[in-house]
């Protein structure tokens, strides 16, 4: 877990290690900022994302501890290393 602030308000990010309701509402709040064509990940998605090798889920929750953001980091190997994306 993380601490910082963004224009003066205090954020803490953290690993999503739970895929928790909380997580689900705020992923259906913040993915169609995204994209208006993308799918919200159902409640299996978000799951299988958290519990994956590969990818790590990340929140950024206010000083109210509402989440306000999000970032999906998702490792793989190539030949010539580990790549992220």
């Amino acid at each position: 877990m993380t601490t910082g602030r963004v224009n003066g308000e205090e954020v803490t990010v953290e690993e999503v290690t739970e895929a928790t309701p909380d997580v689900a509402a705020a992923l259906s709040r913040l993915v169609p900022q995204l994209s208006r064509s993308s799918a919200v990940p159902t409640g299996a998605e978000l799951a299988e994302m958290v519990a994956s090798a590969a990818t790590v889920v990340l929140v950024a929750r206010d000083d109210g501890g509402e989440i306000v953001g999000t970032l999906t980091l998702a490792l793989f190997r190539i030949p010539t290393g580990v790549r992220a994306w």
